[in-house]
């Protein structure tokens, strides 16, 4: 096992975190794979920017640990896989709705920047507020899309990935919300599970576009 000091305290990533992590990766070149093979445009390269982010996320802690949470690209990567996924499900299944989203984007990142301008901790709490936010919208966009009968029911596997990466966002919202006296290390060991669920289901969602 690797062992490495955060905030003063020793944590562990164990072969299981290391597991998930590369299987995160691999479904994400799954998933940009498939996107080659359905989209184009716009909508093509915001969910291939969506899913390289979730590869190098997976790839940096798998390489450094969960230390890298504070950093200041990491955050700014972290933003780019929830909000280039936002964006790519937008353009490609409502594009009328691109300015209000792509306003979203914008100062989501501003805000993100912004507060780790402040401080690391605020930071990663502004990085984990986007994904709880932007997973809430990529969970209701292939929602309605199945509902118009724009895509096939096997779709909505996509909207579990959602619900994967809104309750790891969620969970990292708690973490940096409360006292770090009171601070439990398991919603930082569920960020390795949380890519891999988020990534083996949007893969999942992504053929079922297929059939």
């Amino acid at each position: 096992m690797w062992r490495f000091c955060l905030k003063g305290k020793i944590y562990f990533v164990n072969l299981v975190d290391k597991l998930l992590l590369g299987l995160s990766v691999l479904f994400s070149l799954i998933s940009t794979g498939i996107s080659w093979m359905l989209f184009k445009g716009s909508g093509l390269w915001f969910m291939s920017l969506g899913f390289a982010a979730s590869l190098l996320l997976s790839l940096v802690i798998f390489r450094q640990g969960l230390q890298v949470l504070w950093e200041k690209y990491f955050v700014l990567l972290s933003c780019l896989y929830p909000l280039g996924l936002n964006l790519g499900l937008v353009a490609i299944f409502f594009q009328e709705k691109r300015t209000l989203f792509s306003a979203f984007a914008f100062f989501g990142l501003l805000f993100v920047l912004m507060a780790h301008s402040y401080s690391k901790d605020w930071g990663s709490f502004a990085v984990a507020l986007v994904h709880a936010g932007a997973g809430m919208s990529i969970f209701i966009i292939p929602v309605v899309a199945v509902g118009r009968g724009v895509a096939p029911h096997g779709f909505l596997w996509f909207s579990a990935g959602a619900v994967a990466m809104a309750l790891m966002g969620s969970g990292l919202l708690y973490y940096f919300s409360v006292p770090e006296e009171r601070r439990k290390p398991v919603f930082l060991k569920g960020v390795p599970l949380g890519l891999f669920l988020g990534s083996f289901f949007f893969s999942l969602g992504l053929y079922g576009l297929l059939k």
